[in-house]
């Protein structure tokens, strides 16, 4: 059969809009532009130190240190019980020694009639 210019035309506008709608959906649906990177987040801000933080921090090592130096019983040793103080003290350094002394008097009493005192 041959088709006449009517049937020629109306073949070939669906072939046109066929494509067209075809191009426009595979842009919409299939061909989504790449995602920009990541930005990495953002490390958190830094704690600001106070007297009463470096005091616990002290106060914290000074413990581990006593507990362990309190385990030779023969000869007592507070072999750890002092730090070297700085040329320039300040309030932290000073707030820190002084909670690492508290730790370590406390933790080495405890643990020293804990071990050595006790039959």
């Amino acid at each position: 059969m041959n088709p006449n210019d009517y049937e020629r035309g109306k073949t070939q506008g669906y072939r046109n809009g066929y494509d067209e709608a075809f191009s426009a959906a595979y842009a919409a649906n299939c061909r989504k532009p790449p995602e920009p990177p990541k930005k990495p987040d953002a490390p958190p801000p830094a704690q600001q130190q106070t007297p009463d933080t470096m005091f616990a921090a002290g106060k914290t090592a000074g413990e581990g240190w006593g507990r362990e130096d309190a385990k030779q019983c023969n000869p007592p040793t507070r072999a750890h019980s002092d730090l070297v103080p700085p040329s320039q003290p300040n309030t932290l350094i000073l707030a820190y020694q002084n909670g690492y002394r508290l730790g370590y008097q406390t933790a080495y009493d405890e643990a020293f009639r804990d071990n050595c005192l006790k039959p």
